[in-house]
């Protein structure tokens, strides 16, 4: 492995961390302590792959998806109780941070049960989206896990 991408996987470890960080304090500003999401930076064609596999959907590019935990699956290593996994598109959050965090955003409602199927279900989750991005870019406790995912 050349020394650029020992840094680049190396970043994105980073990142990942911080993403993971992230959806703690969201979790925690929410009410939901003892709560944590696995965050995964991948590649366009996975997220293709995934989206065509579990969703029975198609997409030439694919920002980010969410999986819910299924109800009651056993996890004897963890502490905390896992909501699911996130999938962002690593280089979306290599070129558009900003951007990143709020699909980073969108994905973690939809893990908390936020859908946007139906008109009146999209209003609500949009409204949601922009006060909890408003509150994650306002919050002085946040700022460091925010400019650490947003450096280039």
């Amino acid at each position: 492995m050349s020394v650029g991408r020992r840094q680049a996987a190396k970043k994105n470890e980073q990142r990942t961390r911080k993403f993971e960080k992230l959806a703690q304090e969201i979790l925690r500003m929410r009410g939901r302590r003892r709560t944590h999401v696995h965050v995964f930076l991948v590649g366009n064609q996975m997220l293709r792959d995934m989206k065509r596999k579990f969703l029975k959907k198609d997409a030439r590019v694919v920002d980010v998806l969410a999986f819910e935990e299924p109800k009651n699956f056993p996890h004897p290593e963890e502490k905390e109780k896992c909501i699911g996994e996130l999938y962002l598109n690593a280089a979306v959050v290599r070129k558009e941070p900003q951007h990143a965090v709020s699909l980073f955003i969108h994905g973690l409602l939809h893990l908390l049960g936020y859908r946007h199927g139906r008109p009146g279900d999209a209003r609500v989750m949009t409204r949601q989206e922009g006060r909890l991005a408003r509150t994650v870019f306002a919050s002085r406790r946040m700022r460091p896990v925010i400019r650490a995912i947003t450096e280039r």
